[in-house]
């Protein structure tokens, strides 16, 4: 092939400051790092904006939605429809070698595969597995719909050219809901970005302000916990997802918890957010996660990190003992915290054992398996 391979990039949602707009734009950057030539397709953007908290964020090529119709509803099929013009415009006006669904809806490959072109998905988790355990309490009709759904999934993921997984725990998830192997390519972290700084007596919890993250039971194993000299600091968005149930949450909790030495941040900035890991020692994360890419940016930045999800994504980063814990209780975080919190050696040594720990994650390796797996496929 005389020019660079073009690669095709569908992520649904690029305008808002999480997870998944930040993972698609560093895929994008990283096989331009390769090589390849990239552009996305998603239902909507707002580059301008997110140019201002990642910094790794180029001049990209993107194709969107015009209109979307119940974007907020029907969440699989939606995206399906709302994702297909956009993604039809990327087929015929660029024209790629290869597409990559890195929005977690399989069902927008349909129209790559409708023109012949190599597809393939970076599952961060089946779609219609969100709902496996609360199945049997819903009405009839939302049965036969995550029923239909994942008929859809499996009938795509039969079709594609490859299936990589985050970690672990998706690739068994993958395996044993969509029946076919996947492979696990961990998510990249650009840990340069996340570098420690001198340390303060400083816990950090980043997260959704919504209840599952358990913030308020949390807050009362810091207090439990009774050191005056340390600072508690909660950060998350609530300008996203279900924002008045966020800016609900966020608003009761600061209400109920005003504690001089708690602080609930909302929205910070990308360096705010960066300064903040490299001075905390102790990094706390009450919730599982399909991988955890926090837990990753924290270990980077030296913090001690004690989170739920043994058997999820934290337990395949965090080295139980050595570069922080997994526990199953909020009493368990604080216990963890009181056995170390008194030794500046087994604190010194932790944080730098998770620093080093992180460089696992870094984007180099995901760079060098995914330009791999776009190679073997073209």
């Amino acid at each position: 092939m005389d020019r660079k391979i073009r690669v095709g990039i569908i992520a649904y949602e690029l305008s808002a400051l999480r997870g998944g707009p930040k993972f698609s734009f560093l895929v994008g950057h990283v096989l331009q790092q390769a090589g390849f030539e990239v552009a996305f397709a998603c239902v909507h953007h707002n580059r301008e904006f997110l140019k201002t908290k990642f910094p790794f964020i180029g001049d990209f090529k993107i194709y969107s939605a015009k209109w979307t119709f119940l974007k907020d509803k029907l969440n699989n099929l939606s995206a399906f429809w709302n994702h297909a013009p956009a993604v039809w415009k990327l087929c015929r006006e660029f024209k790629p070698d290869v597409v990559i669904e890195t929005g977690g809806v399989i069902t927008s490959l349909f129209v790559p595969l409708l023109f012949g072109i190599p597809a393939l998905h970076y599952c961060h988790y089946p779609a219609s597995a969100y709902n496996l355990d609360y199945l049997n309490a819903q009405p009839p009709h939302k049965k036969l719909y995550q029923k239909l759904v994942k008929m859809l999934e499996m009938f795509f993921a039969k079709r594609a050219v490859k299936i990589m997984s985050n970690s672990r725990f998706t690739q068994r998830m993958v395996n044993s809901y969509w029946g076919v192997d996947a492979m696990v390519v961990n998510p990249p972290t650009d840990i340069s970005l996340f570098p420690p700084k001198r340390k303060e007596n400083m816990i950090l919890c980043v997260g959704f302000y919504n209840p599952i993250y358990h913030f308020d039971g949390l807050v009362e194993q810091f207090r439990k916990l009774g050191r005056k000299n340390y600072k508690l600091y909660i950060v998350g968005p609530t300008h996203e997802q279900d924002k008045e149930r966020a800016v609900t949450y966020y608003n009761s909790l600061k209400l109920k918890f005003s504690d001089s030495n708690i602080h609930w941040l909302a929205n910070i900035n990308f360096s705010e957010l960066v300064d903040l890991y490299g001075r905390a020692r102790f990094f706390w994360h009450p919730n599982w996660a399909h991988f955890g890419n926090v837990i990753v940016e924290s270990q980077s930045a030296g913090d001690i990190t004690i989170s739920f999800g043994m058997d999820s994504g934290p337990g395949e980063i965090i080295v139980d003992g050595k570069t922080g814990f997994i526990v199953e209780t909020l009493d368990q975080i604080r216990e963890k915290t009181e056995k170390i919190i008194d030794s500046s050696e087994l604190l010194r040594a932790m944080g730098e054992a998770a620093s080093e720990n992180a460089r696992r994650f870094d984007v180099s390796a995901f760079r060098e398996k995914l330009a791999r797996q776009i190679l073997d496929s073209v």
